[in-house]
């Protein structure tokens, strides 16, 4: 009641009715737009630093018939990798930023270069290197640390004289010919001999012979090897051996092999 007595008037009821907004019209749904593109997943072929994880090969011609190659895997970093090309084969390991550099002697001039990575996937590369045409090449193929030894003998050269050259030769013998190493010992390893026949100084001929070492690890061993090497056809020799080596009481003692190739004759031009 108010202050004079009289009683206030009672409002009437609130009527409370839930509002429903208006139906849409169809122009208007959502439905009726174009999806949104759907947030692609985290790429699983990114290292942590973002970088892709593709295994790439270059392979281009280079000087004195060699084929310059560069091999990059990031994320297969200190892993092994092959490389091929014909009978020729040797591995190394990727260094810690997943990259090889490698000089690879060609033995065709229309040259095919096979890579095999760690994680299964191979790339192979055509190379055109026409000085190959004019070398004659040779090369010793096996399997693991260094157990065999490619010898090459210029113009008649004795052992241990001049002409007389090998891939540990570390005196200058007046050799014309050169020997590179493929592999670091972690695979396959191989031995290449290069004789520049179209810059001779004289006619002769090369030998090419095969040593090998009776060591703790190699005796009473079977050792598997290929020979290879170009013919005056520009075609390509090659041949497979298993070496059985003598028992361990001659350790020390050298097994010279000097029927696996062809002599190379040289004519002056």
């Amino acid at each position: 009641q108010g202050a004079n007595g009289r009683s206030l008037p009672v409002p009437p009821a609130a009527t409370l009715v839930p509002f429903e907004p208006p139906e849409p019209a169809a122009r208007d749904r959502i439905t009726d737009d174009p999806p949104l593109p759907e947030l692609p997943l985290e790429d699983a072929s990114l290292t942590p630093m973002e970088r892709p994880c593709s295994n790439d090969v270059d392979a281009i011609a280079g000087d004195q018939g060699f084929i310059w190659i560069e091999v990059s895997a990031p994320c297969l970093t200190e892993q092994s990798v092959r490389i091929s090309h014909g009978e020729l084969e040797a591995d190394w390991q990727l260094d810690d930023n997943g990259r090889l550099s490698v000089d690879l002697p060609a033995f065709s001039d229309q040259a095919v270069v096979t890579v095999s990575f760690a994680d299964g996937d191979t790339q192979s590369l055509y190379v055109e290197v026409p000085e190959v045409r004019d070398l004659f090449r040779a090369a010793l193929v096996w399997e693991g640390q260094k157990v065999l030894a490619l010898h090459a003998m210029e113009f008649d050269a004795t052992y241990g004289g001049d002409g007389h050259v090998h891939a540990s030769l570390s005196e200058d013998r007046d050799a014309v010919g050169s020997f590179t190493v493929l592999g670091d010992g972690s695979g396959a390893m191989t031995e290449a001999y290069t004789f520049p026949a179209a810059d001779a100084p004289r006619s002769g001929a090369v030998r090419l012979s095969v040593e090998a070492e009776v060591t703790s690890e190699t005796c009473a061993r079977s050792v598997n090897a290929t020979a290879v090497q170009t013919d005056r056809l520009g075609g390509i020799l090659f041949q497979r051996i298993s070496l059985a080596m003598p028992t361990c009481e001659l350790l020390g003692d050298m097994i010279v092999i000097d029927t696996l190739y062809r002599d190379m004759e040289i004519a002056a031009r």
